[in-house]
This record gives structure tokens, C-alpha cells and sequence, in this order.
């Protein structure tokens, strides 16, 4: 079309009678359905004179271009064998012999076959009403309807049968009816039922009665006088559209096809249908690996007829060497149940090109050298095992509950991955460290990981980083990785099904009631749960079979109590665990979580923080059966930390009152149990203390009057220590508990009054790993296990002061009015909300009516893509901030979208003007433009048309008689 398009242009100059925009729908219309249907017809005809094979060619999923080496090519063949070659020659030699450089690929399925073809001849009905009920059906007597080859239409070339559109050019039919009949004798071999249509504007199928596909109109009852939903223009009105049919409507015997085709308005310019059914038997799709540059050759054998000959070239990327951020660990199972023999490591490549892994070495606690000629594409997984054998009995048995297929193992390293945790790395062949991790059996890393059957994978292997260092880090922050979902982990694969049920909530400490645990499905549709079972230890995870019976709902919520549970939960600390096993196999984790010692009628739930990460936490109340609650704050919290002094500076953690009632730090009917800090640094607080409302006090490693005389403090600051051990420069859990009654052996409970697991990477403020800053919370009533709500400190810290913060104020949304679109153009609207709070806190977007193909970004507000439905929808958007409770503002408003503009020619009024006219849309600007030569495309506006309200925009144009030819176009400024 390129080549041409220059003549196409001089054409249009020197004839007048066609423009650029015909001579394009010309070809479009020769593209799609002049050439597609005369090749069918062709290829039959052929076949019937014996002179074109019967056997259908194979099919490459990509014919020719380039392929990434080993990437499989998909191969689809009806009857007979397939045989290819690499080399350029022919698989059949002349004569008909297979050739000796052919190999077989496999063998294909059954011979497919027609049912009806395009421009086939049908009855129809133009009169301009609609025909007697039951004219989908068989038995209606179609015989006084008019009879024609497709494609029927009316306004565009190509057309076999032209149908009457009523006479009047703006008062068109706006529906047409069509009818054919056709034979099926044998309808056993048919797999698979297609229906191909070209519609110009919208369309309902029938077949023998039943509707089969609807395609650009309303749901409904649909009548005579019902409106295509959108205007098909260009390549959309010789556009081919495939709809699957059910197997069980067609009929051996006589068979109907029938439909009725809609218009958009009576002032339509064209029309046009075609309908034809396609039916397949069982085709075969067979794989063919490319490792380097190839011409492949195909052809199907069934003994004695061989296909046509299907022929493309490919070409394959070179290995590239990897660079920092191209592969990564993406799956580390260092303690194995059953045996460390089970051991594995996991790399991803993560770039989009081919990889050579050539001499390569993964270091720490294990070693591997990559072999010579070692390469990874894009996407692609290999596995590095502790031991060969006992890896392939659990993972590559076919038989076994385990099994995965298209594992890649790349060998066996020598050592053995530590159970406690350590540092592997990849490094490249200069001593380039390409990835690495040190993952850890304690603190906030994966508990099920170590050793009760789940391996370690990232919660994203996709995810974003500003630099290396960033990419480093990342890698290495606890928050980064997740247990598996699978039990034994998913070797050689990205597990994509996690299920969507949870534990969302529990009570394990009740006087007054009984334990319960709730479930909750995060989904949409419901989930049975057969086969799924409840436990509250890892030891015995059957100990309570849900069974299919129980149902949780789309998006909804299932209590169970320890009556019919069978077992409660412990107040000094309980696992609950989910999963689905069979014959008592575990074959994935549902969800598993710890619930620590608990105070009494406590309820702990999830809660997802403004990164993402969901935490187990303590909530302000108990929501069972409805949407959690926010997260129980206080009475005393952790109101700063510095972990990470400067070289002259002093470790300290900060506790504030935020209550208005003073607080013992001891239990006060046992003065003798006290208050604990702990984590890496531990200290008991002093029986008899106490912080008065509002008050805030610190814990040091040193003696307090030392603290006090070294930082200039107030006298007055209430200053505890010293603490045993130091708080990690890494990140570490700090943690304040305080004791609960005694149970009967003597063990005294410590429930958690505030938790922190800060870490020294983003999105936690760098500042305070060494640069002089403390992690400051704010502000105070904020959940304190979410890095979001913490900020970096001036200099040297605030020791005994809190930041100057006002209360947390809601986020405030722009007055939106109403806005207006075109169709199937990408439209991108930023709603900008604004947070009063400094420093400003991360927003969160929700959307509710948008239409269908825009979304709206959770993170940044942007609703994005292209509207695929027209109409006017109500929007409501809703913003959040991540305090706890959050505040949110609404703000509703409407928004339009509609087909493009198409200025259509309506006539020559009696003042001899030419009359157009086009649906225009609110709050837009249109311009009509002319020119008279098409080669230079120099444009001159006529009129501006600024609309405040949008409907049909009639336009008269003076007729300059003294020029031949004009060209008018519509612009939407």
C-alpha cells in the first residue's frame, strides 16, 4: 500500500472523483474480503479438478521473522504426518518419496471440514420492517424474500448484492434480515465450530433458532428499530470476526444460519454482510524448537497425498553477556522437607534478550560453574540442584504428585545451602556481581521456608529499581521475598494460581465466647472448599477437612469456631494453617499465619500496608464475617529509633504516651512483672514505672545520666538503660510487651503493646542508615510496622521532643465536570488529588463505573486506556490516604464517550449550498478544513465550531463554481 500511495494521491488530484480515503478503503476491502474469499473459492476449485492437495498444510504459530533460540515454534496440522527440514530442501522428493534430510515431527489430527463458505448465496428481507416472528427459525418459509451473493450491502465497492436502503438518503432502513440453509451428513468428525462475520454496524447470528453471537449492539430484546452501539468505519467494516459456536446446536440434516444486521442511524453511508460457518476436526499442535537460523520446510504425509508446502525463514538473537539486573534468584529452597538432598536454587532471566550463562559462578555457601554454551532467554527459568537424582524422583516423575514438566536443570552444585541462612551470589565472568541474596531463617523472613515445606520465591521478579545499588537492596530486604504457595516449591515455573481465600481474621484468647478463625475470599467467584483443610500446626495440617459443602462467596467472608473446628487456639501463641491436600498430600498453602500471645477478646486480622505487604496484626475490634477493622495503635508507642548513629552519636528508641491517662509499665496487680523492649537489644523496664499522658521517654545503651550528659537532655526526660545487645545497622524487630496473668504453670504471657521491623532500604528512610537521621513516626497514631509511616529525623535525632506534625488531614480532590471522549481512541485523564500533610503521605485511588477498557492506577490516579463501549457513564472517584483510619474524599462526574466524528454529505440545499453534517460531542472544538490539492496538503480552515452542548451539527458550505475540485475535512481540535 506504501509503494502506491504517492500515485494514489496524484490520482485523487487529477480524476476528483476519489480521495485518498476511498482508494484506502478500496484496498482494505480487497485485503479482507476480496482476496480472503476468492482464495477459498480458488483453493476449491483446484482441489476439485485435482489439482491442489487434499491434505490442509501445516501452520506456524509465527511464519518467519525473528525467534529467540529454543523458543518453541507451535505448529497446527490437520491429517497425516508432519515432516520438516531445516536445511532449505523439500520434505517430499519428486516423485512423492519422503525426503532422507525430512524429520518427522509428529502426527498431526483429523481432516477438517466446510460447512459453508464466504460469499455464499442468501435470502434476505430490505423493506424496511421487521419479517413474522419465528424467522430465525427452521420451518419459516423464506421463499418470498429476495435472493443474492454475499457480500449484501449497499455504499461501498465490492459488493455482490446491493440491498435497497428505502430511497430516502436520511431515511434509511435501519435493520436488514438474512436467511440460508445448508446440510450437515455426518456431524461426528466435526471438533470445533467457528462462525467468521463481517457486519457493518452491528449484528445477531442465529443458528437453527438459537442466538450464537451478538457483535456491536445492546443486550436485550433487540427489534427492528435497535441501534448498532457504534458506527463501523475503515478496516472495522471488512473486518472478520470469529465467534466459537456450541457443537450441540448444528443438526445432522438441514441447518439454518440466520441474521439481522443494524445500523447506527438512517442517515448511514454503507452497509455490508457476510456470515459462514467453519468446522474443524481434531487438529493436532505440535512444537518445533529453532536453536539457530533455519528455513523450515513443512509438509503433511498421509501415506499417499502430501499437503502443500508451508515454507518461512527465522532468525535467532545472539546471546548477549548479562549485566547487573538481568537475572536474578528467583527461587531458593535451602531447607527442604524430607531431606536437604531436595535442595534447589532458581534463576530468572528478567531481560528481554538471550543470555549466555557461558563460565559463570554462583558463590557463598554452595559452588557452580556454568558450562560452556550455557544460555537463558527471556523469561526463561533453569534450576541449579543439591542433588541430581532426588530432585528428578520429586520433580520430573511424571507419576509423581510433584511433578513439573519442561524443568531445565543446569547441574549439581558442590556444598550445601545453610539452614540458618547465608549470602549466595552470581557472579559474572569478570568478578561482576550480576545477583545476589542473604536470606535469613529468622526475623521477618518466610517462617514456612524453613523447613515445613514452602521454598522461598519474590513476591515480584519483575520489579522495578532506580540503579543497581537499589536493585542490590532490594533483593535483600526480608519484605522482598514470600514462602511458596506450592508445597515443595515450583521449580523450573512462576506459580501464577495462588488461591484467593485467606485467614483474615481470629479470636485466640476468649473468656466470654469461643475461638474462631475467619476466612475471606479476596476473588471474584466463589471457591468451594473441597479438599481444602484447617490446622493450627504445621505438624498435623488435616486436623479439620472444610469439605465442598462450605462456600465462600465472591469477595466474601466464612466464620469457623473451635466447636466444630475441633481444636482451639493457644493464648500464648498459635499457628493457623491452610491448605489443599489430597489423599493427604499436601499440594499447596492456602495461607498460613503466627498469631502471638494474645490478651483477652484480642483480635488479630490482616492488614495490607501502603508497600503492599500485609500484615497479621492487632486490630481495634473484632468485624467478624465483614471487612477488617484498622489496626489497634497504642497505649504507648515506639515514637523513634536511631539504629544507625553517626560516628560520635548513641544508639536510642523513644516510647510516647498517646493516650490521656498514664500508663504503668508493670502489671499492677503483680508489680514484679514488668514491661519488655526487646529484639536485638533487650530491657526490662523497672517496676513502679510509669509514663503520664502524653509523655515521652527513652531507652539507651548506656547509663541514663551518661545518655543525658553526652546529648544535653532535660532533666526532667524520663531515661531508662542500659539495654543488653545493640539494635542492627540491617534492620531488625523492636518490639514492646507487657506481661499478662500468669497461666497456671508459672508462664507469664507477654502480649505485644507495639511492634517495628524497620529495614536501612527504601521505601524506609535512607537518612537514618548512618547519614545522621533517626526513623521518626508520623505521625503517632499511624500503624509503626509500616515503613510509610515513618520519616527521616534532622540531624542527631529529636531524643525526648516529637516532630511538629499537625493531625492527619484527608486528602482533597479537584472538582471534576463533565467530560467527553471518542471511541476506541487511548485516552489518559489524571486525577490529581492533594495531600495537606506534611510530609504528604501516599494516595490510594478507587473507581467505580468507568467503562469498559479504562482503568484507574491504584498508585497515581490516571485513568488510562481506550474506551471500547460507547455511552454516558457516572464516575465516582474515591481517594484514600494510608493513615489508620484512612481519610477519603468523593468526587462524581459523567463521562461521555462517543464514536469519532464522521462528516456525512446530506445533500444540496435549495440555496445551493452542500449540506453536511456530524454528531458532534460537549466541550469540544471542530474544525472544518479544505483544500484543493491533495499533493501539497495545504489545508485551510473554513469554520471553527466551538460546542458547549454536543448533538447532530448541521453545516452548509457555499459551492465556489469556479473551482473543479474541493476537498472537506472534520477535525477534532
Amino acid at each position: 500500500m506504501q509503494e502506491i500511495e504517492n500515485s494514489l494521491v496524484l490520482e485523487s488530484a487529477r480524476w476528483g472523483f476519489r480521495s485518498p480515503d476511498s482508494w484506502e478503503n478500496a484496498a482494505n476491502d480487497a485485503i479482507n474480503s476480496l482476496f480472503p474469499g476468492q482464495t477459498d473459492t480458488l483453493i476449491s476449485r483446484l482441489r476439485g479438478r485435482g489439482l491442489y492437495p487434499s491434505i490442509p498444510a501445516p501452520v506456524m504459530s509465527q511464519h518467519g521473522g525473528k525467534i529467540l533460540p529454543e523458543t518453541p515454534l507451535e505448529i497446527e496440522a490437520g491429517a497425516g504426518e508432519v515432516f520438516y527440514t531445516l536445511d532449505g530442501s523439500d520434505p517430499r522428493l519428486p516423485g512423492g518419496a519422503v525426503a532422507p534430510s525430512a524429520i518427522s515431527l509428529g502426527q498431526g489430527g483429523g481432516a477438517a471440514a466446510a460447512l459453508t463458505s464466504r460469499t455464499e448465496t442468501w435470502r434476505y428481507l430490505d423493506i424496511g420492517r421487521a419479517p413474522e416472528n419465528g424467522w430465525q427459525s427452521n420451518d419459516f418459509n423464506h421463499n418470498a424474500w429476495k435472493e443474492g451473493q454475499a457480500p449484501l450491502g449497499y455504499g461501498d465497492p465490492g459488493m455482490n448484492t446491493t440491498l435497497d436502503f428505502g430511497g430516502a438518503s436520511n431515511k434509511k432502513n435501519i435493520s436488514y434480515y438474512f436467511r440460508r440453509s445448508f446440510r450437515v451428513r455426518d456431524k461426528s468428525e466435526i471438533k470445533k465450530l467457528t462462525l467468521k462475520l463481517i457486519r457493518d454496524d452491528g449484528a445477531v447470528i442465529y443458528l437453527n433458532g438459537t442466538e450464537i453471537a451478538r457483535d456491536n449492539l445492546p443486550a436485550g430484546e433487540i427489534s427492528y428499530d435497535t441501534r448498532a452501539l457504534s458506527a463501523a468505519g475503515g478496516g472495522e467494516e471488512s473486518a472478520e470476526r470469529n465467534f466459537n459456536v456450541p457443537l450441540n446446536l448444528l443438526r445432522a440434516g438441514n441447518n439454518v444460519l440466520a441474521a439481522e444486521v443494524h445500523q447506527t442511524s438512517p442517515t448511514s453511508s454503507d452497509l455490508r454482510f457476510d456470515a459462514w460457518l467453519e468446522a474443524s476436526g481434531n487438529e493436532a499442535f505440535l512444537s518445533l524448537a529453532l536453536k539457530e537460523q533455519s528455513i523450515v520446510k513443512l509438509r503433511s504425509f498421509d501415506g499417499r497425498n502430501w499437503s502443500a508446502l508451508t515454507e518461512a525463514q527465522f532468525l535467532t538473537d545472539e546471546p548477549q553477556p548479562p549485566v547487573p539486573g538481568d537475572l536474578l534468584f528467583s527461587e531458593i529452597h535451602y531447607n527442604p522437607q524430607g531431606s536437604d538432598d531436595f535442595e534447589f536454587i532458581e534463576i530468572l532471566n528478567r531481560s528481554n534478550q538471550t543470555k549466555d550463562l557461558s563460565n559463570l559462578r554462583i558463590g557463598g555457601g554452595i559452588e557452580f560453574l556454568f558450562s560452556q554454551g550455557s544460555r537463558l532467554a527471556p523469561g526463561e527459568l533453569l534450576v541449579i540442584v543439591e542433588k541430581l537424582g532426588p530432585f528428578a524422583d520429586r520433580y520430573q516423575d511424571p507419576a509423581g504428585t510433584y511433578y513439573s514438566p519442561d524443568i531445565v536443570v543446569a547441574g549439581e552444585w558442590s556444598g550445601r545451602l545453610d539452614d540458618a541462612g547465608e549470602r549466595i551470589e552470581l557472579m559474572g565472568i569478570d568478578g561482576t556481581l550480576l545477583t545476589s541474596v542473604r536470606y535469613d531463617d529468622s526475623g521477618s523472613w518466610p517462617r514456612r521456608a524453613d523447613g515445613l515445606g514452602s521454598s522461598l520465591e519474590p513476591r515480584d521478579p519483575f520489579f522495578e529499581y532506580a540503579n543497581i545499588s537499589e536493585f542490590h537492596a532490594i533483593l535483600n530486604r526480608s519484605a522482598h521475598w514470600q514462602a511458596s504457595s506450592l508445597f515443595h516449591g515450583s521449580p523450573g515455573r512462576i506459580d501464577l494460581d495462588r488461591p484467593s481465600a485467606v485467614i483474615n481474621e481470629a479470636l485466640a484468647h476468649s473468656n466470654i465466647g469461643v475461638d474462631w478463625i475467619e476466612l475471606h475470599n479476596k476473588g471474584q467467584g466463589a471457591i468451594s472448599l473441597k479438599n481444602y483443610f484447617l490446622s493450627d500446626q504445621f505438624e498435623t495440617p488435616f486436623r479439620f477437612a472444610l469439605g465442598e459443602n462450605n462456600i465462600i462467596p465472591s469477595e466474601g467472608y466464612l466464620v469457623f469456631h473451635e466447636v466444630e473446628l475441633g481444636f482451639a487456639l493457644s493464648e500464648l501463641g498459635s499457628a493457623i494453617v491452610m491448605t489443599i491436600a489430597e489423599d493427604e498430600e499436601i499440594i499447596r498453602f492456602v495461607d498460613s499465619v503466627n498469631i502471638p500471645a494474645t490478651d483477652q477478646e484480642s483480635i488479630y486480622g490482616r492488614y495490607t500496608r501502603a508497600d503492599g505487604i500485609t500484615d497479621f496484626t492487632r486490630l481495634e475490634k473484632e468485624t467478624a464475617g465483614a471487612q477488617n477493622a484498622s489496626p489497634a495503635i497504642g497505649p504507648v508507642v515506639i515514637s523513634e529509633i536511631m539504629y544507625h548513629p553517626t560516628i560520635n552519636g548513641l544508639e536510642y528508641v523513644e516510647l510516647t504516651n498517646i493516650t490521656s491517662e498514664t500508663v504503668s509499665l508493670h502489671d499492677i496487680l503483680r508489680l514484679q512483672n514488668v514491661w519488655k523492649l526487646s529484639g536485638g537489644i533487650d530491657l526490662d523496664f523497672p517496676s513502679g514505672a510509669r509514663v503520664k499522658a502524653g509523655e515521652v521517654i527513652l531507652i539507651s545503651g548506656i547509663e541514663p545520666e551518661a545518655f543525658r550528659s553526652q546529648l544535653g537532655l532535660n532533666a526532667s526526660l524520663q531515661i531508662f538503660g542500659p539495654w543488653s545487645g545493640a539494635l542492627n545497622n540491617a534492620g531488625e524487630l523492636v518490639r514492646l510487651r507487657k506481661p499478662g496473668t500468669p497461666e497456671l504453670d508459672g508462664t507469664i504471657p507477654l502480649y505485644i503493646v507495639d511492634q517495628v521491623r524497620y529495614e536501612p532500604t527504601n521505601p524506609w528512610p535512607i537518612e537514618a542508615d548512618g547519614l545522621g537521621s533517626s526513623l521518626e513516626r508520623a505521625p503517632m497514631a499511624a500503624y509503626g510496622n509500616d515503613p510509610y509511616m515513618w520519616i527521616a529525623s534532622g540531624n542527631d535525632g529529636t531524643p525526648g521532643t516529637l516532630p511538629d506534625l499537625l493531625g492527619n488531614q484527608a486528602p482533597v480532590l479537584p472538582e471534576l465536570n463533565h467530560f467527553s471522549w471518542t471511541l476506541m481512541v487511548p485516552l489518559t485523564l489524571h486525577i490529581n488529588a492533594n495531600d495537606p500533610d506534611l510530609p504528604s503521605q501516599p494516595l490510594t485511588y478507587e473507581s467505580e463505573g468507568l467503562p469498559t477498557g479504562l482503568t484507574i492506577g491504584q498508585n497515581t490516579g490516571i485513568i488510562s486506556g481506550t474506551p471500547t463501549e460507547a455511552g454516558t457513564f457516572g464516575i465516582i472517584i474515591t481517594v484514600s490516604d494510608n493513615q489508620s483510619p484512612a481519610l477519603t474524599d468523593q468526587v462524581s462526574f459523567d463521562l461521555t464517550i462517543a464514536p469519532a466524528p464522521r462528516l456525512s454529505f446530506t445533500g444540496i440545499g435549495q440555496d445551493g449550498t452542500a449540506q453536511f453534517s456530524f454528531e458532534a460531542l460537549d466541550n469540544k472544538i471542530y474544525e472544518i478544513q479544505f483544500t484543493n490539492d491533495l499533493i501539497s496538503q495545504e489545508w485551510t480552515t473554513l469554520e471553527t465550531f466551538e460546542i458547549d452542548q454536543g448533538g447532530l451539527m448541521p453545516i452548509h458550505i457555499h459551492i465556489d463554481t469556479q473551482v473543479r475540485q474541493r476537498f472537506y475535512r472534520l477535525l477534532e481540535k
